[in-house]
């Protein structure tokens, strides 16, 4: 008995309508973020953040509709509501009307999302708006990493020769120096997120250490899609006022060299270099 007139309450007072309602709308409202996220490039954590409010809302809104009835003079308490004065039949089918819209915009959702047609595979990377080639590479700035931090001439200097080099390579696209250079000193900022500001497939980053007479350049070529290496060398040269220019110039053409290799292995479709 007291079970049946449990559900009798509840159905009097439109409690499952209202989760109905809830539960329709919000999983609209969920579809919308997921699409918003991708197509406005928002942070992963904006669909969490959404679902986890519905989730919450939901029992406030069915204690609500619990404690209240909207009525013609406004929101009143249900016990101060006369039996005869309810008007909870009305809502009901106005409750049923928006339940049956939301399932059709639902079905229309779900059909759309079935029957769009799936790109066909390419060698590029989509992400956000962008359409990222292959064949594409920025050059970072290369760290100083001397225990006087007295060569960054040098370690600059040593990356705008490897982009040089590389600009003239037919088929391969290069990030400008000044887009580039201007994550100087951001590397904290995580290669992915630099790659996609950059609008680029692969990252090329090193340092340079300098030890008395002798300079070792490091350089390591990054896959900004998965963030993992895909190839690091290291050149150890003697350093001298005379033959500053001809170490950069040997070791740019040696690192671009391999580059070649390693892109054209990798990447169908990218250029030899």
């Amino acid at each position: 008995m007291m079970m049946n007139k449990l559900l009798t309450e509840l159905r009097r007072r439109n409690i499952f309508r209202v989760a109905g309602v809830y539960a329709v709308v919000g999983w609209i409202l969920m579809q919308v973020a997921g699409t918003l996220e991708n197509s406005l490039n928002l942070p992963d954590w904006f669909d969490s953040a959404i679902t986890a409010t519905l989730l919450i809302g939901f029992p406030i809104a069915v204690l609500l509709a619990w404690a209240f009835e909207m009525t013609p003079e406004g929101v009143k308490r249900t016990e101060t509501i006369a039996e005869g004065e309810s008007v909870t039949v009305k809502t009901g089918r106005k409750l049923d009307v928006a339940i049956l819209g939301g399932l059709v915009l639902v079905g229309v959702m779900i059909g759309w999302q079935m029957l769009r047609p799936v790109p066909a595979p390419s060698n590029t990377t989509d992400i956000g708006e962008q359409t990222i080639s292959a064949a594409s590479i920025a050059v970072l700035p290369f760290s100083d990493l001397s225990p006087n931090g007295d060569q960054e001439y040098f370690s600059d200097g040593m990356a705008e020769e490897i982009l040089n080099v590389l600009v003239k390579v037919t088929g391969l696209n290069v990030a400008s120096r000044t887009s580039s250079f201007g994550f100087k000193g951001q590397e904290a900022l995580g290669i992915p997120f630099i790659a996609e500001k950059l609008n680029v497939r692969h990252v090329l980053e090193g340092s340079v250490r300098k030890s008395g007479e002798t300079i070792r350049i490091t350089a390591q070529l990054i896959d900004a899609q998965t963030d993992q290496h895909l190839w690091s060398e290291t050149f150890d040269r003697t350093l001298t006022t005379e033959n500053i220019f001809a170490i950069q110039d040997e070791i740019a053409n040696a690192i671009v060299d391999r580059l070649g290799i390693v892109i054209d292995g990798k990447n169908s479709g990218a250029p030899v270099i």
